[in-house]
């Protein structure tokens, strides 16, 4: 896939910069790469609070992202709180 990135005269946009500095270091030119952050945001009435009852998980479901981990880690933990995988 990065092969063909390289080939095409296209631009790339990601969504942080991370993945811009991972294709950087896959050797796609910093040319054809363009950062747009996510552009929604949240309300400050949806931030956690000590009286939620649950935490929210909200990515994409990637390896990379680590939810595997973190479902491991929630089983493993104490925590008083459901989980949502949104």
């Amino acid at each position: 896939m990065v092969k063909r990135l390289q080939q095409y005269p296209i631009k790339i946009i990601v969504l942080n910069t991370f993945y811009k500095k991972y294709l950087i270091d896959k050797k796609i030119d910093k040319k054809k790469l363009f950062v747009l952050n996510n552009p929604i945001e949240i309300p400050e009435n949806y931030l956690y609070s000590v009286n939620s009852d649950y935490a929210v998980y909200a990515g994409s479901i990637v390896e990379q992202k680590g939810v595997e981990e973190l479902l491991t880690a929630w089983k493993q933990s104490k925590v008083n709180l459901k989980l949502k995988i949104v």
